[in-house]
């Protein structure tokens, strides 16, 4: 009898341990394999660093603000409409246009954050100003935008999100660009 009760103890916790192996197993199999920032948060966050100023040029004044996110799936980037503003004594009165801004977006390891990456101005609009002078405009304000916008932290996990993929084993990979948000793949720790 003793001999059958500790065969019986035997498959028990050989099953039990089985159990607990795949479960550890499983655990990175269960764990999510994306995490997804919808537009309204990127929205959101990027609006919070807005209205921006800078001096530019010889007396110039430039404000950009009511920065509006558009995610561009064909080319996996984002783009962002920024108003513009600019003041200065040899104007007459201030000048308000637009620029377009677009930009790829990598994943931080160091900082946990998503950065903005290779920012380009596609477009500037300045209305009112005489053609030559807002060309001169164009050509300065472009690598400033630029410099403003390149390395940006567009969003930064949470020290708890950041630890529950430690913990399944995940960390941050690429990042794509959806109709409705930035999607973060999750990749094994190590690759």
């Amino acid at each position: 009898m003793d001999e059958r009760f500790e065969r019986r103890r035997r498959w028990i916790a050989a099953g039990l341990g089985a159990a607990l192996l795949s479960a550890a197993g499983c655990a990175q199999v269960l764990a999510p394999r994306r995490i997804e920032i919808p537009l309204a948060r990127l929205q959101d966050e990027l609006s919070r660093r807005f209205p921006a100023g800078r001096r530019v040029g010889p007396g110039f004044d430039l404000r950009l603000d009511e920065p509006r996110i558009g995610l561009m799936t064909a080319t996996d980037r984002v783009v962002v409409s920024i108003g513009v503003a600019l003041d200065g004594p040899w104007l007459t009165r201030p000048v308000q246009g637009g620029m377009a801004v677009g930009f790829g977006v990598a994943f931080d390891r160091a900082a946990q954050a998503l950065r903005a990456v290779d920012v380009r101005v596609e477009t500037v609009r300045l209305d009112g100003l005489d053609p030559s002078l807002g060309r001169l405009a164009e050509r300065s304000l472009r690598p400033i935008a630029e410099a403003l916008l390149e390395g940006q932290a567009l969003h930064v996990l949470q020290a708890r999100d950041i630890e529950r993929l430690q913990a399944a084993g995940l960390v941050p990979g690429p990042v794509r660009v959806t109709p409705t948000a930035l999607v973060v793949e999750l990749l094994a720790a190590g690759r």
